[in-house]
């Protein structure tokens, strides 16, 4: 092979090894003082994510339950149709949003003492005061199943709001 061809066969070799180490093999024929692709030269190779697996009717209670958790609350529903089927109700409850806000529960009297004009002394209420404590609103998001002989039938969607004061 005459000399003048040799550069362009290290064109196409070296292209090919870039190629090669991208991909995570090497090459037989790589010299040992080649230096490594850095990191940010590499394309990562993704795998495509499964379908995101979703509830349907039918769904087996297991199955249901290995998707989304166990239920907070479970229950039991008598069913009127016929004997052997079971029935229940499983409560999913999340957190939706949270509030506070101060409000006037009362109020509270000021006393003193003051004196008459026969020189006794006597409590009196000199003023009243607002009680004021914190009033928190929690909204929760209430996902009911119904389960009929271990299989997902429907569900409803509820909101619930619950107060309590700090």
């Amino acid at each position: 092979m005459p000399a003048f061809q040799l550069p362009r066969i290290r064109l196409i070799v070296a292209p090919i090894a870039l190629l090669a180490t991208i991909a995570g093999t090497s090459l037989a024929s790589e010299s040992a003082d080649a230096k490594p692709i850095p990191a940010a030269a590499k394309k990562e190779i993704t795998t495509p994510k499964p379908p995101k697996r979703q509830v349907y009717v039918g769904m087996p209670a297991k199955e249901l339950e290995a998707l989304i958790g166990k239920p907070q609350k479970i229950i039991p529903v008598k069913t009127p149709v016929a004997k052997g089927n079971h029935a229940e109700v499983w409560i999913y409850k999340r957190l939706k949003s949270s509030s506070s806000e101060s409000v006037t529960i009362g109020t509270k009297s000021i006393n003193g003492r003051r004196q008459l004009s026969d020189g006794t002394w006597t409590d009196v209420v000199l003023a009243t005061e607002p009680v004021e404590k914190m009033r928190v609103t929690d909204t929760y998001q209430v996902a009911s199943f119904l389960i009929v002989n271990g299989r997902f039938i429907t569900t409803t969607l509820t909101e619930e709001k619950e107060q309590h004061f700090q």
